[in-house]
């Protein structure tokens, strides 16, 4: 007779616990940078795209040469938003995954938390800026 495991985010077995020195990693000055990066870092991407684009549709219709600066902007920051939620992907490895718990202590918890979040802002944001992107490709810059 078995037991079903109840988390479905961290199956049985070895491997699942955090990596040898995650302790001391979390608890560097780079540690908590890649945990905010992952949390920050596609928000800030995606307010790059929109300022620049904002910046750019002004002069476009006489310009078109401002729409590839435009796509270029919107790709780069897809790519930055991608790389950010990949680090925090890393991190909540790092961490041994799982989804945060409200009985886990205070340092560990906040540390699953934040990687978590990381991943679900870098989903979130790639989705918005690749939305704001998609407008670029099929309306006249006359229109905006």
């Amino acid at each position: 007779m078995s037991t079903a495991h109840s988390d479905p985010l961290r199956p049985p077995g070895p491997g699942n616990e955090p990596a040898a020195g995650a302790g001391a990693h979390f608890s560097t000055t780079r540690g908590e940078f890649l945990l905010w990066t992952g949390v920050l870092g596609p928000a800030v991407a995606w307010t790059v795209q929109m300022v620049i684009g904002y910046a750019l549709a002004r002069f476009s219709h006489e310009h078109r040469w401002l729409t590839g600066v435009h796509h270029g902007a919107s790709l780069v920051s897809t790519l930055a938003a991608i790389a950010c939620g990949w680090v925090a992907w890393r991190e909540w490895r790092r961490i041994g995954g799982g989804a945060p718990r409200g009985s886990e202590g205070d340092v560990p918890g906040r540390r699953r938390f934040l990687a978590a979040l990381g991943i679900l802002c870098g989903l979130f944001f790639t989705v918005v800026i690749i939305a704001q992107w998609v407008p670029t490709f099929f309306l006249d810059p006359a229109w905006y």
